[in-house]
């Protein structure tokens, strides 16, 4: 049922480089995000994961807003305005993947890590006011791809199970918050993207069902291994 290699879904572009991750499909998909660059729910073609680590400080769009950065990014390389863009500070050899099928159907993760601003929710806030912050640091991005027809609320149920999931690695690995001590339950700048199939129409994804199981395993397993590329490149004491 899961598989690591390449993917089984039928997209235009599927690529990883060292600069992005990106999914191109040939129609508009409906993709439920929190993403800094047209996050919410939107139809497009375009879902990429941006990676700009303090490798690329010189170049001029480190120096703009993430969401000016990200928009320019997706205009110039990908030629999209409603590309759905997310931006991390975790480098891209943490880059890992897990598909699953079953009769038919398929679920995908994609998953960067780093956890150099490790946080449990509730911890102290790092700003101290409601204005916005250009914070930049190793994020945990996790996109998701099925050939399922989730429903709108399907979707908002993915993204909790994907939430879920996460908290469970970091639970298993062990690992703890920067700035509480306590068990992690992410980093302070995670951000999740789903995008939605057309196929085979189903209505729940939650724990008691088997698409709820094959999304919390792609992104359990992807997870761990990221994480562990992340631990294994000694990346754990560099700020991202």
């Amino acid at each position: 049922m899961y598989y690591q290699k390449e993917t089984l879904l039928n997209f235009k572009i599927c690529e990883h480089t060292k600069e992005h991750f990106v999914i191109q499909s040939v129609e508009p998909r409906s993709v439920a995000s929190s993403a800094i660059l047209n996050g919410g729910i939107i139809e497009t073609t375009t879902v990429f994961n941006r990676f700009i680590t303090k490798d690329f400080a010189d170049d001029p769009h480190y120096r703009l807003t993430p969401e000016e950065m990200l928009a320019l990014y997706s205009k110039n390389n990908f030629h999209d305005e409603k590309a759905v863009g997310l931006l991390t500070a975790a480098p891209y050899y943490t880059y890992a993947f897990c598909g699953a099928e079953k009769d038919g159907i398929v679920v995908e993760a994609h998953i960067t890590s780093g956890t150099s601003n490790s946080r449990r929710a509730g911890d102290p806030a790092d700003v101290h006011t409601f204005e916005e912050t250009e914070y930049r640091a190793g994020t945990i991005n996790i996109i998701i791809a099925t050939n399922a027809s989730l429903e709108p609320q399907t979707l908002l149920e993915a993204l909790m199970i994907v939430t879920e999931s996460k908290v469970a690695i970091m639970e298993e690995r062990g690992v703890t918050s920067n700035k509480s001590g306590m068990m992690s339950t992410g980093t302070g700048t995670d951000t999740v993207a789903v995008i939605n199939g057309t196929g085979r129409r189903i209505k729940y994804c939650g724990k008691h069902v088997l698409f709820g199981e094959m999304l919390a395993q792609v992104v359990k397993r992807a997870l761990n291994q990221s994480l562990q590329q992340y631990d294994d490149n000694n990346v754990a004491n560099r700020f991202f």
